[in-house]
């Protein structure tokens, strides 16, 4: 007699649809180095929550009354660009990337970790811990930079056809961590006296950023073939006209160079979601804890939704434009929501709408270039796409503070929705 078939045990939906032999190929060691990325991200989401924008402006807030300083960091995260290209220049490849992914981020834990050793000790004036964060935030800025052009080939090298699905799950897990995190945020803001309560949160924050960067040391990176289909970049040398090249890429790739407007174009109707909690906090008199519930709100959005829409813009089809279209209506959701806030919690659902926004736009946008640009030029293109939106949220956030100094947050979140819903019917027309 034949012995029945086996029943296959029942699995999680989405783990079987990411983990399955099919949807990757059989590259050696895949499941362990999935395993240390995750460990990378839980640990560094419990990390990072010490650094959220929530964190920073209250900050920004409680040692200067000028809004316009608050949006210097969004001019320190032009740093990002210089260093982008010359990542993209001397360190983009196709020989190994772990190291070269991995070991920057060292440097963002150090940076906050001096500053917050330095807010902890010493006896700092309010114009030395506005300056301290300043450059804190610069430096993270400028490290990011490095890692940015060639984070894509990285991950699409560890698990092919599945960009979004990790970037779903791993943001998702980021956000879960990332809760207790925002946890210990409140408790310790509210627990110590001003400025050792951030000095404290800082160095908490930086060792947990700096252990999280010791698992992903252990991934295997698998030996691959790269191919580049006829697309592959000359090396690039300074005074070779990268302005020119990119734009020979944005001519070659006619829909990339509409992706980097678009995504500008979001990052800037975005903006105001930076100034919710400060809003809040300033309107309302709440104290400093307060931050820690904008951080638990927007990293339990991203823990809920992010996998789903990691997968919904996997699919072939227009999953990843769908997304890309969702993310501006959402900011205008949140603009709205921040315009009739005469109580506090109206301003807390637009901080989950702005959130929301950014985890939806940001994985369309993340999904379309990988599909649309090939491994070869694709460091190029990584940057070029980054150079546009760092600048253009860089300036419109600066823009943001003297516009608030002058008017009010009232007409910031107007300015926010009417861009957000011209750039949803640019998106609609491109794609």
């Amino acid at each position: 007699m034949h012995e029945a078939p086996r029943r296959p045990r029942p699995r999680l939906v989405f783990v079987s649809t990411f983990l399955s032999g099919s949807a990757l190929p059989r590259l050696g060691g895949w499941r362990r180095n999935l395993a240390l990325m995750l460990i990378w991200e839980a640990i560094w989401g419990l990390g990072v929550a010490a650094f959220s924008s929530s964190v920073l402006t209250v900050l920004l807030g409680r040692v200067t009354a000028e809004k316009g300083v608050v949006g210097l960091l969004g001019l320190g995260s032009v740093l990002a660009v210089p260093f982008s290209i010359l990542s993209s220049l001397y360190l983009a490849g196709d020989g190994p990337l772990k190291r070269r992914v991995v070991w920057p981020h060292f440097g963002i834990a150090a940076c906050w970790i001096a500053y917050g050793a330095a807010l902890w000790l010493g006896s700092l004036t309010a114009g030395q811990v506005a300056a301290g964060l300043l450059l804190a935030f610069a430096l993270q800025a400028a490290i990011g930079g490095l890692v940015a052009p060639l984070l894509p080939n990285f991950l699409d090298r560890l698990f092919p056809g599945r960009y979004g699905s990790y970037l779903g799950l791993a943001q998702s897990l980021h956000g879960v961590t990332g809760l207790l995190g925002a946890s210990a945020v409140a408790w310790i803001l509210a627990a110590w006296p001003f400025p050792r309560n951030f000095g404290l949160l800082f160095l908490v924050g930086g060792s947990l950023l700096w252990l999280s960067n010791l698992p992903p040391l252990l991934i295997r990176e698998p030996r691959v073939a790269v191919a580049h289909h006829g697309e592959k970049e000359p090396v690039v040398i300074p005074g070779d006209g990268w302005l020119k090249r990119t734009l020979q890429l944005f001519r070659r790739y006619p829909r990339l160079a509409g992706l980097a407007g678009v995504s500008a174009l979001q990052s800037v109707a975005a903006v105001p979601g930076f100034y919710v909690p400060l809003a809040t906090v300033d309107r309302f008199q709440l104290p400093e804890s307060t931050a820690g519930l904008f951080a638990t709100l927007g990293l339990l959005t991203h823990a809920l939704c992010a996998p789903a829409v990691g997968r919904w813009t996997d699919r072939p089809g227009g999953g990843a434009t769908a997304a890309l279209s969702l993310g501006p209506l959402l900011a205008a959701l949140g603009g709205g929501l921040a315009l009739a806030g005469g109580r506090p919690g109206w301003l807390f659902a637009a901080h989950v709408a702005y959130a929301l926004a950014g985890t939806v736009a940001g994985l369309g946008a993340g999904v379309l270039l990988i599909r649309l640009v090939p491994p070869g030029p694709r460091p190029l293109a990584t940057v070029a796409h980054s150079v546009l939106v760092t600048a253009a949220s860089a300036v419109a956030t600066s823009a943001a503070g003297l516009l608030v100094d002058r008017t009010s947050f009232a007409h910031l979140f107007a300015a926010g929705v009417t861009l957000s819903l011209v750039t949803a019917g640019l998106v609609r027309r491109l794609f």
